[in-house]
């Protein structure tokens, strides 16, 4: 197993958090240069992780969740990474520029995940699909892109992602690696996940109708391996909510803290 299974895992670890599922859209945190190395038709990774994220996306206030992860792929073309699933419709014959389809669920959230949020109505779980491009450069820079719109009609908006990785250090047990990624949203997605409606207002709850707004995020991951098919894996992230998503009345920090340790094994 490579590093490309690993930050698989990372991905998974980041995304399937329920404040993480859809909030951190912008995929933080890894450096994956896919599974194209395995070369196995199915390939894949499991793992497990104790991950400490927001309790809703814009709370100060982290919990700690133990999450199971499973990520595959088979004859590098379709995947499925915990709860993004693709097919990559292109790819150069090095496998280092590609580019497909992909969906993936964006979360919500509950009157109960917080005091401030009682009173609220929830908000539904949106599943937004789209295009991605991946982009392995000559220098090793991965670049990552994609463009989705919500196809269930919860929200009724879009969102952009571009980011960009970087391996800084790697020897045969150890890998460093970081990335800054920039998630665009639009009015209609802002609004219902971070927007107050008249009759949710309260005296210390306004109501608030934002606009789109960009999002960004830093994120470090680091990996040593034991042996061909164990991982220890761990990282950490902040992401700086945008103006119109973090003058929100629910939002108590705009600073969002995220971080994990975890195990996997490759397969």
């Amino acid at each position: 197993m490579d590093i490309k299974v690993i930050v698989g895992i990372l991905l998974g670890v980041l995304t399937v958090s329920p404040v993480l599922a859809g909030s951190l859209a912008s995929k933080i945190g890894d450096y994956m240069p896919s599974l194209d190395e395995l070369g196995v038709e199915l390939k894949g990774a499991v793992g497990v992780a104790v991950i400490s994220s927001p309790d809703y996306s814009g709370s100060a206030d982290n919990s700690l969740s133990l999450l199971p992860v499973l990520i595959a792929s088979y004859k590098d073309k379709y995947y499925f990474k915990v709860k993004r699933a693709g097919v990559w419709l292109y790819s150069t014959d090095d496998r280092h520029l590609k580019l497909g389809l992909a969906i993936e669920p964006r979360g919500g959230y509950g009157a109960g995940d917080s005091d401030i949020l009682s009173g609220m109505g929830g908000r539904e779980t949106s599943l937004e699909a789209g295009v991605a491009l991946y982009w392995r450069t000559p220098i090793g820079v991965l670049l990552e892109a994609s463009y989705d719109t919500d196809i269930s009609s919860t929200a009724d908006g879009n969102s952009a992602n571009l980011k960009v990785s970087v391996p800084f250090y790697r020897n045969q047990s150890l890998t460093l690696a970081g990335s800054a990624a920039v998630e665009w949203l639009s009015r209609n997605v802002v609004n219902y996940y971070y927007g107050v409606i008249p009759s949710e207002a309260t005296v210390f709850r306004s109501a608030y109708s934002p606009g789109s707004t960009f999002n960004y995020t830093l994120a470090f991951i680091s990996e040593y391996r034991f042996d061909e098919h164990w991982r220890l894996i761990s990282g950490a992230s902040l992401r700086r909510l945008g103006d119109e998503s973090a003058e929100s009345p629910i939002v108590t920090d705009r600073y969002q803290k995220l971080g994990y340790v975890g195990l996997g094994w490759g397969f």
